[in-house]
């Protein structure tokens, strides 16, 4: 794979387009461009042979904005399941989790145990399908991989809100502390 100077440029280019319009830094972006056309060396070929690649360039450079934000948003604790997710994370995670995706699963069996407190029977159809692989009415199991979502989504927030460990504590003031210390509050 040879790297022209003529083609980085239009790589940079890009970069600074698609960045102008997000908050990453067009070197950011820029890497990341390189990074996926290192992944897909057919693609290069082609991007380098045309004459003005600039737009396809552009969508390369917007996906992988897209993928960072996506990360972000994982990251930070901002995420929200989807249903689709969660059918992946059922199939992939409700009988073997691992252990790089802990908090995935964390999310799932507690989400599980809401449903099974609010709906047994929405329980049921997602042990029947996903464990025993018995598929019963399509709709009701729709239904309950909504619910499970929503419990998913509920057990997630409530974990960003509940976190204890630094910097959680809430700062008192001289004279709070000592009143603290001697009992007083």
């Amino acid at each position: 794979m040879e790297i022209t100077d003529d083609f980085r440029e239009k790589v940079n280019k890009a970069a600074r387009s698609v960045a102008g319009q997000s908050q990453y830094d067009w070197e950011d972006v820029a890497q990341d461009m390189w990074v996926w056309f290192m992944e897909n060396p057919a693609q290069y070929n082609n991007y380098v042979n045309q004459e003005d690649p600039f737009k396809e360039l552009k969508k390369v450079a917007k996906q992988e904005v897209h993928k960072a934000n996506n990360a972000f948003m994982y990251y930070s604790g901002n995420y929200t399941y989807t249903p689709p997710e969660v059918r992946g994370l059922l199939g992939e995670y409700l009988l073997e989790p691992e252990l790089e995706a802990v908090s995935e699963h964390t999310d799932l069996v507690e989400g599980l145990l809401l449903l099974k407190g609010h709906n047994q029977n929405q329980f049921n159809r997602i042990i029947d399908k996903w464990v025993h692989g018995i598929e019963g009415n399509t709709g009701r199991t729709t239904e309950a991989v909504e619910r499970l979502t929503l419990f998913m989504n509920q057990v997630n927030q409530a974990a960003r809100y509940s976190y204890v460990g630094v910097g959680s504590r809430q700062a008192l003031t001289n004279a709070q502390s000592i009143a603290r210390k001697d009992g007083a509050l």
